[in-house]
């Protein structure tokens, strides 16, 4: 197993979001956002790194989130018109068949390591 870079880990920047599902929409919920992961690579690729998506154990219609994104030049700018666009998508698709809640933005925050 090769070692990563520490400052690919320092590089990123998160988002964590809590995502209650109806149960019939479980399945289609993990395919979103596989969808939503693909669509954000190709329209962002300079600021989104990526996301996993946790499922709990014990309530199977209840997500977590973890987004993160590139600590690059302009992120804090780029971030508003990236989470505007993901907003507008759950919506679109979603309407309120499930309910997200921020758990922590990096936007809010100052990392101090």
């Amino acid at each position: 197993m090769s070692r990563r870079n520490k400052g690919d880990f320092y590089n990123l920047l998160f988002n964590v979001d809590k995502i209650f599902v109806r149960p019939c929409y479980i399945d289609a919920y993990i395919k979103f956002s596989h969808e939503l992961n693909e669509y954000l690579f190709c329209k962002y690729p300079e600021f989104y790194a990526g996301l996993q998506l946790y499922q709990s154990k014990e309530e199977e219609s209840r997500f977590t989130v973890i987004t993160a994104y590139y600590d690059v030049r302009n992120i804090y700018r780029e971030i508003e018109k990236i989470c505007k666009d993901i907003d507008e998508i759950y919506k679109d698709v979603w309407r309120d068949n499930i309910r997200r809640e921020c758990i922590f933005t990096f936007c809010n925050n100052i990392r101090i390591i």
